[in-house]
């Protein structure tokens, strides 16, 4: 059968007889020296019974379903499952402080990958997910790797405690190992497609048969005979990876300082442990969730992390699944289905750059640091999830340099927005924060992966889409204003801490008609500057731009007087617009306050209680959206299923002229009469708050007048916009009798979502009308159009 290995693994030529043999290896062996002295190998072989999988390194045939959730065991099918946590495979904290993920969320391990990142790509030993299945002689192990580029790369060790008592046993692991764990007599070490298992007690090795890896399928798997391990019913067990050194045959030594093309770094020599990755973590901690493992590794010893093997329960393919507990911080891994190109898997410590190129440095640019399809977020789940009643959420995105934990490391943070105060002012609600490839200000790339994490939650969590919010910090706060400009339909209310805006200085608008109400004569772009951007406004989209688009959306936006990363003027930029919009909106400022505090301070209450139990708008009278074509960048739009351009009863929104400067932005505010409403006269305030710290608030609220008219009318002003579809019955109006008021500076093709009866004509020659299909008609306006346009049935 393919890929699986009929003689010694090692190709020494050693033949199996009944099963195994024994000859005295001295010499150099074809792909390494096994030992430095004398070893007794067997060359053991599975039995011949019907298998549950075949060991080819091809995954298809393991069929249990993983419970997506990083540290958590199940059973599923027939299948021990353990999914791992991802981008967590950092070895020992030495105290050498690598720099790996960031500076802000920087983890305890610190080894270092080869440079040679098309071996290694700084990945090569992150476990993904660790499975068993067996028969009635052989047990089979599959190890998944996160990102596997080259058989031999990786190494993997499985400990296995075969008398069940933690006094026996105990030994290093072969190999060069460098650590061990109480209870541990046999250890399994695979090394791509060949393996051996050692008994620790005696040092001998015995070739396994049966193992094969597969890049495909970033797959290693083997066939273990159980008579090899004292044939019980139960194990303990324990996984562990590293980097494979091919010529030495033993587990690749981490060496101090700087790593090489060849060899890895960050290692120290008070540290021993070889090790990069542990399995069996269900209550890690940390930015990366790594913690414990690299505290671990330090010590050399991996005795914690353990899991039990029932045999008797895979054979009656058993199935028990993982269940999330209440007030309990998760990782869950997500297919995105997509990588970052060119690149299929991986990770880069300096990160690939994006279009935006950054504000006060390199550090504040654009980029997008892990690449492959699988990405976690974090999730935290309050203490009143049952798994069936719907309960609030908040997208809460993390800042530059931070990651999909950030907010674990805040109790703050999970006391007063994951718990609130428990009034129904105040409910618990699940915290749902997106890695969203890293320093990505969600966008491209970055806002796909928050697109994919927010899908996913919708289907795992019962969350009530009414009650929807999103938060963010620095980058974060970019975030924040970004998807409330793009997705205003999505989310009940917002808040931004320390956040970017688009604008760095404050001082610059695409449109002086944004501030003066006076037309420009169109979008005029000012200079590019030297912070990046056109005068330091982000080549993504300067989201002060969009603020229109926040009508229904109320925000809080909180920051310092001494921030010294964001300067106040381009944070003060998207509260003073949204003031001048007459928006519901707040800001908070706090005296002495750098960027860090508010996260020093580890207080949102005030935050928590802005948010309350607001509701997202469902049928709002209009509908603003401003966007531009350059918000994604060119060619990302369909290859990562970005769609703008759509809220509530508003759909395609298209430019009038494809523009891929983000910089250049259409504008439309359409509003139904259909839909009941009432006027609204804003009313600013300023008061002083006490809580945390003393600070200044800035409000803007509404106070309701009378009813506004109600009619079968749409109103449409629009500029810079080539098409538009509306939703009629959304909207609460009807195709016959439809009266349009139109404002367009130039030509524009509008859809008319509706059932149509008999036949209909339009009022004006300006315009044509043209039936699509039954439910829907296109009127074409060929040029620049101010005034009504009624559409008539007979």
């Amino acid at each position: 059968m393919p890929g699986i290995r009929r003689s010694d693994p090692r190709g020494d030529g050693v033949q199996l007889i009944n099963g195994s043999v024994r000859r005295r290896l001295s010499v150099a062996l074809a792909c390494g020296v096994l030992v430095a002295s004398p070893v007794t190998v067997r060359v053991l072989s599975a039995g011949a019974t019907t298998a549950p999988v075949t060991v080819d390194g091809n995954i298809s045939d393991w069929t249990g379903q993983s419970s997506g959730i990083g540290g958590s065991t199940q059973l599923s099918g027939g299948e021990f499952i353990y999914q791992d946590h991802i981008w967590d495979d950092l070895g020992a904290d030495t105290g050498a402080h690598s720099q790996q993920y960031g500076q802000v969320e920087n983890p305890k391990g610190d080894f270092r990958y080869p440079t040679d990142e098309n071996r290694y790509g700084n990945n090569a030993a992150d476990i993904f997910q660790v499975r068993f299945a067996t028969d009635h002689d052989t047990l089979y192990a599959l190890i998944r790797l996160n990102t596997y580029k080259a058989t031999d790369s990786t190494v993997v060790g499985i400990g296995f405690d075969t008398d069940g008592n933690p006094a026996t046993g105990g030994e290093s692991w072969p190999y060069d190992a460098g650590f061990s764990a109480a209870g541990v007599d046999d250890v399994v070490t695979l090394w791509g497609n060949g393996g051996s298992i050692t008994d620790l007690s005696t040092g001998q090795a015995a070739a396994l048969s049966q193992v094969a890896a597969s890049t495909d399928d970033n797959a290693i798997e083997a066939a273990i005979p159980l008579a090899a391990l004292g044939d019980r019913s139960t194990y303990r067990v324990w996984v562990a990876s590293g980097l494979w050194d091919p010529t030495a045959h033993t587990w690749m030594q981490v060496p101090v300082g700087n790593p090489s093309a060849t060899a890895p770094g960050g290692g120290m020599p008070t540290v021993t442990s070889r090790a990069w990755n542990v399995a069996f973590r269900p209550d890690e901690t940390g930015s990366y969730m790594e913690e414990q493992q690299a505290a671990a590794l330090a010590a050399g010893d991996i005795t914690p992390f353990a899991a039990t093997l029932d045999l008797n329960a895979l054979r009656s393919h058993a199935s028990v699944p993982f269940r999330l507990q209440p007030r309990h911080f998760y990782d869950v891994i997500i297919d995105t289905g997509f990588t970052v190109a060119p690149y299929t898997e991986g990770t880069s410590y300096a990160g690939v750059p994006g279009r935006f190129q950054g504000v006060g440095g390199s550090v504040l640019a654009q980029k997008f640091q892990f690449y492959g399809r699988y990405q976690p977020y974090g999730l935290y789940v309050p203490s009143t999830y049952d798994g069936q009643t719907p309960l609030p959420a908040a997208l809460v995105l993390h800042g530059i340099g931070g990651s999909y934990s950030t907010y674990n490391d805040q109790p703050g943070f999970l006391r007063d927005m994951g718990e609130g105060d428990g009034t129904p002012d105040e409910p618990p609600m699940f915290l749902i924060t997106p890695l969203a490839r890293g320093g990505s200000f969600y966008a491209d790339y970055g806002e796909a992966d928050t697109l994919a994490v927010l899908r996913d939650a919708f289907a795992r969590l019962p969350i009530d889409h009414s009650r929807l919010y999103l938060t963010g910090y620095s980058m974060g706060g970019y975030g924040v204003y970004r998807f409330a400009s793009l997705y205003p339909d999505l989310f009940a209310a917002a808040v931004v801490w320390a956040g970017y805006t688009g604008e760095f200085t404050g001082s610059y608008l695409t449109d002086g008609e944004l501030v003066t109400g006076q037309p420009s004569g169109g979008n005029t772009l000012p200079v590019k500057g030297p912070l990046g951007g056109s005068n330091g406004r982000a080549d993504i989209g300067d989201t002060v731009d969009t603020l229109a688009n926040l009508r229904w959306l109320p925000l809080l936006h909180m920051f310092g007087t001494n921030d010294e990363i964001v300067p106040n003027t381009g944070q003060y930029a998207a509260p003073r617009r949204l003031a001048q919009l007459g928006y519901r909106s707040r800001v908070d400022i706090y005296p002495g306050y750098e960027h860090f505090s508010f996260a020093l301070v580890d207080d949102w209450k005030q935050a928590r209680s802005w948010l309350g139990d607001q509701r997202r708008m469902v049928t709002p009278r209009t509908v603003d959206y401003d966007f531009s074509d350059g918000w994604t960048a060119p060619g990302l739009a369909e290859a990562l299923g970005l769609h703008h351009g759509d809220a509530w009863w508003t759909h395609d929104l298209t430019m009038r002229d494809h523009s891929d400067d983000g910089l250049t932005v259409a504008r439309a505010e359409l509003t139904s009469l259909g839909v009941p409403g009432r006027s609204v006269t804003p009313v600013s305030t300023t008061n002083l708050g006490a809580a945390p710290t003393p600070h200044t608030e800035q409000a803007v609220s509404w106070q309701l007048g009378d009813a506004l008219p109600t009619g079968n009318t749409l109103q449409a002003r629009l500029r810079d916009v080539g098409g538009v579809r509306i939703t009629l019955a959304d909207a609460d109006l009807h195709l016959c009798g439809l009266t349009i008021d139109l404002d367009s500076d130039g030509p524009v093709s509008i859809v008319l979502d509706g059932q149509q009866t008999g036949s209909q004509t339009l009022s004006s020659a300006d315009a044509s009308f043209t039936s699509l299909n039954p439910t829907q008609a296109l009127l074409s306006v060929p040029a620049a159009f101010t005034g009504r346009l009624t559409i008539s049935c007979s």
